[in-house]
C-alpha cells in the first residue's frame, strides 16, 4: 500500500541547521497535498499532481541501524518512468563525479542543498533501517522532491542510433531505494577503504 510521506518523517520540527530546517519546511508541504498513486500501467501523468505530492511504499523492513537527519547514508537506487519502465538512473549501472561505476551513493541525510542528490531520497531514507528497501513515487520535476532539471535519457531509435529522449516534468517516476549503511561521520570513499584494508593486510 502506498502512503503519504509525512507518516514516516517525525522529529523534523526539531531540526536546527539551515539545511535541516529547509528539509522540515519542504516536507511540511506534503501534509496539505494529495498523494499521487497512479497505476503502474499508466504511461505518464497527463496532469501533474500538486506541489509536494509524494508517496512511499515499504518493500522490505531492515533490521539494522535506523537513518536519522545528519547521518551519512550509503544506498543503491534506481529511477524509472512509470508506464514503459525506461531507466532514468541506476547506481548499479552508472558512475558520476567521485562515485565510481556501480558504486552506491553516499550523502548526508537532510542536506537538501546538495544538488547531486535527488531530493526525494531524503524522505525515502529517513527512519529507514539498514537492509531495508522502499519505493517512492512522484513526478519528474516535482518542485520540492523531483529533479531540478530534466535528466538526460539516452535511448536507441528504430535505426539503432542513440537519441536523447524528451521528457515532461509531470511524468511519474518510480524510485526504488536500498539502504546499505549509515555512519555518524562522512565515510571514506570505497577505493580508500579498500586501500586501507590492503595496507592493513600487508603490514599485518
Amino acid at each position: 500500500m502506498w502512503r503519504l510521506a509525512p507518516r514516516i518523517v517525525p522529529r523534523l520540527a526539531a531540526a536546527r541547521t539551515p539545511s535541516r530546517l529547509l528539509m522540515a519546511r519542504s516536507i511540511a508541504l506534503l501534509g496539505s497535498s494529495s498523494c499521487c498513486t497512479c497505476a503502474l500501467s499508466e504511461p505518464r501523468a497527463e496532469h501533474g499532481p500538486e506541489a509536494g505530492a509524494l508517496s512511499i511504499k515499504e518493500v522490505t523492513v531492515g533490521d539494522g541501524t535506523a537513518a536519522s537527519v545528519g547521518m551519512w547514508v550509503t544506498l543503491h537506487y534506481a529511477v524509472r518512468l512509470v508506464g514503459d519502465g525506461a531507466i532514468v538512473e541506476d547506481t548499479r549501472t552508472s558512475g558520476c563525479g567521485d562515485r565510481a561505476y556501480g558504486e552506491p551513493l553516499r550523502f548526508e541525510l537532510g542536506d537538501l542543498g546538495d544538488a547531486a542528490v535527488l531530493r526525494a531520497l531524503h524522505v525515502a531514507v529517513l527512519d529507514m533501517r539498514v537492509g531495508g528497501a522502499r519505493r517512492l513515487r512522484t513526478t519528474l520535476l516535482e518542485p520540492h522532491f523531483g529533479y531540478r532539471y530534466p535528466p538526460p535519457l539516452v535511448e536507441r531509435n528504430a535505426e539503432g542510433r542513440k537519441v536523447v529522449r524528451s521528457m515532461h516534468g509531470d511524468w511519474l517516476i518510480d524510485v526504488t531505494v536500498e539502504l546499505l549503511a549509515v555512519d555518524d561521520a562522512r565515510p571514506l570513499p570505497l577505493w580508500r577503504q579498500q586501500l586501507e584494508r590492503v595496507r592493513a593486510a600487508v603490514s599485518g
